[in-house]
């Protein structure tokens, strides 16, 4: 057994675990399988069917992170697909689009107030960042209306929410996915240029993409991108809590705290006129930790959020926080789906014991769990294409010779060849 896998004290047992490796010496299998089904994902043939079944498991994920749990609570089935068929008629808009979901709350809630369709935009003044809810509570008094009446829930596994809370939690997750695909659209650009520039035969063998991207990214500096900064972690803090009671807080929603805060009898979190400095630390070190590709993209992450949750920045919501920016740095690297730790008690379990090791430097189980987390979902996602008569993805032929020839070696001719155009296209370019 590893280091980082032994107990190191009273109370720091190992998780039970059957078979022959347990989960957390397994973060690269996890790895490895990460791999075999995205190619195997992004190999499989798109038709109607798969195309529908990948937008709704897509939409799935995004509903469990939202509401951090699995299931709908009473609604008679237990299968993921009528989960799903649940979700699609209650939730159509999400994860796509942010708008149409707080129209639908605010016409539901307007509805109940007036008894006819509202005026978005009048409705919406109510619900601006300064006032939260107040404005609403107002108007409900003028009008007699019970406001306990129109509190609106909504009920998914074994959590009941608000639609308020929900709508909060939507746009938090909303902002990290447009962040994780800006991440992406970047990353791919970096990786193409460092490509190109450190392989003649790919350049040789992609010519006219080489010249087009050459030519958009003149005398432009394609730099590796940045994942996550305060600026963005407070505003997913912000949006994620702005309707929560604030009182003992004595900031903001999206402010740091100003009180000393500790989990249990064994972690203190970063002093509170410290804070500054630490996340300011805590950002430059996640960009160079995202940078380093020598290690495992689990074993990163794992890293990045450990760290978040050691400052434990906000008075509270730090945890919720950090499973939006898990799901936002995992789906930046490529994985199509919100991918979080569920909430079961064998995960919850593992994952307190995978924190405690990580707190002590010990990452590899946290990195394990999650990559735990992101196969079971693909195994998931893998038994509903099946349903639609797809292959399964680790049986999906993936063409490696294809990959292998862009980087055979060059014959001399071709050679020549590729100095002949270079010279051309320098001189072109001067």
């Amino acid at each position: 057994m590893p280091s980082w896998a032994k107990t190191t004290g009273a109370g720091d047992e190992v998780p039970n675990e059957t078979g022959k490796v347990p989960w957390f010496e397994r973060l690269h299998d996890y790895q490895a399988q990460t791999v075999d089904y995205w190619f195997g994902l992004f190999r499989t043939p798109a038709n109607p069917a798969i195309v529908r079944e990948i937008h709704s498991f897509l939409q799935y994920k995004a509903i469990g992170l939202v509401f951090e749990s699995n299931r709908i609570e009473g609604a008679g089935e237990d299968s993921l697909l009528a989960t799903q068929r649940i979700i699609e008629d209650q939730f159509p808009e999400v994860p796509y689009d942010y708008g149409a979901f707080k129209q639908a709350y605010l016409t539901r809630l307007a509805n109940a107030v007036d008894k006819e369709t509202p005026d978005f935009e009048a409705m919406t003044k109510f619900f601006v960042p300064a006032g939260g809810f107040d404005g609403l509570a107002e108007l409900l008094d003028e009008r007699g209306v019970d406001e306990e009446s129109l509190r609106l829930t909504i009920k998914f596994g074994q959590h009941e929410r608000e639609y308020g809370e929900v709508l909060d939690h939507y746009l938090a997750y909303y902002i990290a996915l447009q962040h994780a695909q800006v991440i992406a659209h970047h990353y791919a650009r970096f990786n193409l240029n460092r490509v190109f520039r450190v392989s003649q035969e790919f350049r040789y063998r992609n010519w006219e993409l080489w010249t087009r991207f050459k030519a958009a990214h003149e005398g432009k500096r394609i730099r590796h991108p940045t994942y996550v900064s305060q600026k963005l972690v407070k505003s997913i803090h912000r949006n994620l809590m702005q309707d929560q009671e604030l009182d003992d807080w004595g900031v903001k929603a999206g402010e740091y705290r100003i009180d000393m805060r500790h989990s249990g009898t064994w972690t203190v979190f970063t002093h509170p006129k410290n804070l500054t400095h630490a996340m300011a630390t805590w950002v430059k070190r996640a960009n160079i930790t995202m940078k380093n590709e020598e290690e495992p993209y689990f074993l990163r992450v794992a890293k990045v959020i450990n760290r978040f949750l050691r400052i434990h920045p906000f008075p509270d919501g730090n945890g919720r926080t950090a499973r939006i920016l898990t799901a936002m740095i995992l789906q930046a690297g490529g994985i199509p789906f919100a991918s979080t730790i569920r909430s079961d008690k064998r995960q919850r379990d593992d994952y307190r014991w995978a924190l405690k090791n990580a707190d002590r430097s010990r990452y590899e189980p946290l990195a394990a769990l999650i990559g735990r987390s992101v196969v079971e979902d693909f195994a998931e996602l893998d038994e509903l294409l099946q349903t639609v008569g797809a292959t399964p993805l680790l049986e999906v032929e993936v063409d490696t010779d294809a990959i292998r020839r862009q980087f055979q070696p060059l014959t001399k001719a071709e050679g020549r060849e590729l100095r002949v155009r270079e010279r051309s296209l320098q001189r072109t370019g001067e």
